[in-house]
């Protein structure tokens, strides 16, 4: 009787288990990476086969289920309870590291393009001052999410692309999601550099200090990437005004303090994504054109106060709103636009044209 009643639990403690499990994930306190360690132990299903065939008894062979899976419940749950660095030093034990290095000792280029794809991974950015002009650390999962780097320089243009591949390689890592980190520095801030981020449902997060940045372009589909300028760099735009050009389809970025990259021009697309623009910063930039387009999704745009603004609508079904105002379409007649009071006294310009389909835009200037 005891025995049919624990064989009668093993299919709601499985799933009791992997509700647990799965909830640990998607609150942060454990890694999707713990779902490789988890399929690593497959054999042990075989073993509990085994044994329950030598027992030859249906009864004996579920309670034999049933505590496999209970001890695997168990196990969630000493992981859930554990110290945050005890618990993420365990798993850490489980993942394989790479890391590369471009050496200023090999190369002393004029520019530096870097490309990086994070795909499903998650990738900080981040500046430091040394030699090494380019470092990076990744910890993965399996062979199949193990990043590369590839080269090429002529011309004074270093040029490298890191790609933290998504992981493929096994059928546990195909339908479990399973986020590898990878931490990339940018030794010689003072390089002029030039940005290619690709995001697929991983995220970036990038922090630039002190970057001398060429051009910037960031294409997002469902995960997130986010960039900070939290200064100005000298030099930038020296030769040439940055560009930032911005491209989400379901997913958000946010840009913050981009004034301190100096850039000229903006031009971002939206889908049913967020974006999140931040204009201010202490290069001082005369005039900055930004063409936004938004389908049903939502752009929100600070501009500096002492900027000049004047926008250009082209409202759909959506709607516009600065500084708390909002706007549709009937609003505007054809080529009116919206001017600040201070457009023609101010000391530098922003000229903004804006497309909206059913979304919406948010600018928040305050004059």
């Amino acid at each position: 009787m005891r025995s049919r009643w624990v064989g009668k639990l093993a299919g709601p403690l499985f799933l009791i288990a992997a509700g647990v499990l799965l909830l640990l994930n998607t609150t942060g306190v454990l890694p999707w990476s713990i779902w490789n360690i988890l399929w690593k132990s497959w054999p042990v299903l075989l073993i509990a086969c085994g044994a329950a065939m030598i027992l030859d008894g249906r009864a004996k062979a579920s309670t034999l289920t049933g505590l496999v899976l209970l001890a695997l419940l168990c196990m969630f749950i000493i992981l859930a309870i554990m110290p945050e660095a005890c618990r993420f030093a365990f798993i850490d034990d489980h993942l394989a590291h790479k890391e590369f290095c471009i050496s200023g000792h090999d190369y002393s280029p004029e520019e530096f393009m870097l490309r990086v794809g994070a795909g499903s991974e998650n990738v900080d950015i981040m500046t430091d001052d040394g030699a090494d002009i380019f470092t990076s650390k990744a910890r993965y999962s399996s062979p199949a999410s193990e990043p590369s780097l590839r080269t090429s320089y002529g011309g004074g243009v270093l040029e490298a692309e890191y790609e933290a591949a998504p992981p493929t390689g096994s059928f546990g890592a195909v339908i479990i999601p399973t986020c590898s980190q990878h931490v990339i520095t940018l030794g010689q801030p003072s390089l002029p550099t030039s940005l290619e981020m690709r995001v697929g449902s991983g995220n970036i997060d990038a922090f630039l200090e002190g970057l001398v940045v060429r051009n910037v372009e960031v294409e997002v589909g469902s995960g997130k990437a986010i960039l900070t300028f939290p200064s100005y760099a000298p030099g930038t735009g020296s030769k040439s005004l940055p560009e930032l050009v911005l491209n989400v389809g379901s997913g958000r970025a946010d840009i913050f303090h981009l004034g301190n990259a100096g850039m000229g021009r903006v031009s971002g697309t939206v889908g049913s994504g967020k974006a999140c623009i931040d204009l201010s910063g202490d290069a001082h930039v005369p005039a900055v054109f930004a063409d936004l387009e938004v389908g049903s999704g939502k752009i929100e745009l600070t501009v500096p106060e002492d900027a000049g603004l004047s926008i250009e609508p082209r409202i759909g079904s959506g709607s516009m709103q600065v500084d708390g105002r909002r706007y549709r379409r009937n609003d505007f007649g054809a080529g009116e636009r919206w001017v600040s009071e201070n457009y023609e006294t101010a000391t530098r310009l922003i000229d903004l044209v804006v497309r909206v389909g059913s979304g919406r835009i948010e600018v928040e200037h305050h004059r």
